[in-house]
């Protein structure tokens, strides 16, 4: 069963809409997962395919460890951003 198919995760993005929207960096690829840390951004790649994480941001970035737009399978890409 792949949940992604059926859109399910949608409902998170949905309920917390407002939230979202005040972040300073957010990501669009729902296979791919983000946690904030201070003026840090860690991405994800959940998937067995290279993924972008469709980053979201009107803040200055500089990618301190791999590339958020071709994330590798089951890696990741740290970003600071100001």
């Amino acid at each position: 069963y792949d949940g992604f198919e059926q859109g399910w995760y949608s409902i998170y993005e949905t309920v917390a809409k407002e939230q979202l929207e005040k972040l300073s960096i957010r990501k669009t690829d729902p296979k791919v997962g983000m946690s904030l840390h201070e003026n840090y951004a860690v991405f994800v790649n959940y998937s067995d395919e290279v993924r972008d994480a469709g980053v979201l941001t009107g803040a200055s970035v500089q990618n301190v460890y791999g590339d958020p737009g071709k994330i590798e399978p089951f890696d990741a890409a740290i970003v600071r951003f100001e």
